[in-house]
């Protein structure tokens, strides 16, 4: 029980951070500019930061882009896009409510709405979720896929988004698979980046038309699962290769001591 202790303390305070920040700024101003979103989301992020840091589930060495094996990493990064892609792609044929759609695409209009959605907002979950949850229960011997699918189910659950728990999941348990073999956070995060980034251009391409939009209605039933399939079957190509040549570095330097065994 003391063991997830921790994991479930930094999960709360992640959660107190964002919706406490939200609300100081909607107490200030009525409609929130998007500067001051993107302000409450980056002081969120530093808090949550010092916080993972002092209870001793962050360590700076998961920035270095040193440990980063770059001629095996481009696997990793195109299976957890590939595989997001066909999760959303169910998600779209499941037609689940979307609580969000409103507000995300206000924010998408301006150009500190994108830096909040497509770059501090990753960051942050990949802090919490890959180096906080996975890195401290790997850290203390929890199995690897224990420590990913627990991750990946509180990193769904905590979106409070029908539409978006799906893709969610899945991008939890690929994202999980890409930091255990790499132990970086920064590759992690360039996959979600990327993700958002995505989602983030499509909203302004879109507009509120988003809110209908699905890849079904464009490309046909038949076209789509033909994308499923051929995409499903390339993630787990890229995967699998990627699980096979990328070996985690023997020796990393740790912020604190007592974590030298944990790489």
């Amino acid at each position: 029980m003391k063991l997830i202790l921790k994991p479930i303390s930094a999960v709360l305070f992640y959660l107190i951070c964002q919706t406490g920040m939200s609300m100081l700024a909607g107490m200030l101003f009525h409609p929130v500019p998007p500067v001051v979103f993107a302000l409450s989301m980056f002081l969120s992020m530093v808090l949550v930061g010092l916080f993972l840091f002092w209870m001793h589930m962050l360590q700076l060495d998961t920035f270095d882009p040193g440990y980063i094996k770059f001629n095996y990493a481009h696997l990793g990064v195109i299976a957890s896009l590939l595989g997001i892609f066909v999760a959303s792609l169910i998600s779209g044929k499941l037609k689940l409510p979307d609580l969000m759609d409103q507000n995300l695409y206000l924010m998408a209009r301006s150009k500190w709405g994108v830096l909040a959605l497509a770059f501090i907002g990753p960051l942050t979950e990949e802090m919490v979720f890959r180096e906080g949850i996975i890195g401290y229960l790997r850290n203390h011997d929890v199995g690897r896929w224990t420590a990913i699918i627990s991750s990946a189910i509180v990193f769904a659950a905590v979106h409070f988004n029908p539409a978006q728990i799906p893709a969610a999941l899945v991008a939890g348990i690929l994202l999980g698979i890409v930091y255990i073999k790499s132990r970086s956070v920064l590759l992690t995060t360039f996959v979600h980046c990327i993700n958002n980034m995505v989602a983030v251009m499509e909203l302004r391409r879109f507009g509120a038309l988003t809110a209908g939009f699905s890849f079904t209605q464009i490309l046909g039933h038949q076209l789509t699962n033909i994308y499923l399939i051929v995409c499903t079957i390339l993630c787990y190509l890229f995967m699998r290769e990627f699980m096979r040549k990328y070996h985690r570095p023997r020796h990393r330097h740790s912020t604190h001591h007592h974590h030298h065994h944990r790489r």
